[in-house]
């Protein structure tokens, strides 16, 4: 990839190095964040001056919708439905043949986290053909510690990338949104609409209690993980409540 070249075309508007220009640019992707092993070093090559804005969701309900995403458009096209246990076992299977996640002991695991090995396993995890990266687009921790490495190797200031829970968005629509137009350095306005209310996605497929125990156990240790990276105000939000147990 030649950073040179992807600079070339983004300098084609003579308006980008304004500094009188009221234009501002905005991309999103869930792909920036998944691809951390080499996103970071490309989008730090070509804008270091950018603002990085992270909407993370409990990574069991991000599971479940992108589960029925998937079987809605496997409906329409008439196709069998995917089994919940199969389609997550196969994913824990690819991360455990990349070495992402292996049976370490908590010294091992404290040892390994945002280490070169860690970095290297999911680079090889993230290559698998014709994967959804179910579960690992759901380990925000490891992702987030490469984006943040790239950040510190060219010194851009970790201010420079805010995290957002996607349920206090939904929640307190206008507060996170004016938080998030403060961080952007943006003038202030009041949303025109927030009627229209967050629905569940027509002909949507619970998750299994057995199987929503399951994740949660897979994902505790790296919820723990972020939770320390982000500081205490994320602490232990998408931790299980009592009513989730019964």
């Amino acid at each position: 990839w030649s950073c040179v070249a992807k600079f070339q075309k983004v300098i084609l508007d003579p308006e980008f190095f304004n500094k009188n220009s009221t234009k501002v640019a905005f991309d999103s992707t869930p792909r920036y964040i998944l691809d951390a092993d080499r996103n970071p070093s490309m989008v730090m090559c070509v804008a270091p001056w950018a603002k990085l804005l992270a909407v993370l969701r409990n990574p069991i309900d991000r599971a479940a919708s992108h589960y029925n995403y998937l079987n809605q458009a496997r409906k329409r096209n008439r196709k069998a439905m995917v089994d919940w246990d199969a389609w997550i076992d196969d994913d824990i299977r690819l991360l455990k043949e990349a070495g992402v996640v292996a049976n370490r002991t908590k010294q091992e695991a404290e040892a390994f986290a945002g280490s070169k090995e860690e970095a290297e396993a999911w680079a090889k995890y993230v290559r698998a053909p014709n994967s959804q990266f179910v579960l690992g687009r759901g380990l925000y921790a490891i992702q987030i510690r490469m984006w943040l490495a790239e950040m510190d190797r060219i010194e851009k200031p970790r201010s420079d990338l805010m995290f957002v829970q996607s349920e206090k968005l939904r929640r307190n629509t206008q507060m996170e949104y004016n938080r998030i137009i403060s961080f952007l350095g943006l003038e202030e306005h009041e949303l025109s609409d927030l009627s229209e209310k967050h629905t569940t996605r027509r002909g949507a497929i619970e998750m299994p209690a057995d199987v929503r125990k399951k994740l949660e156990d897979f994902f505790d240790p790296y919820n723990q993980q972020l939770y320390n990276l982000l500081g205490y105000e994320w602490t232990g939000v998408w931790d299980p409540k009592p009513e989730d147990q019964e």
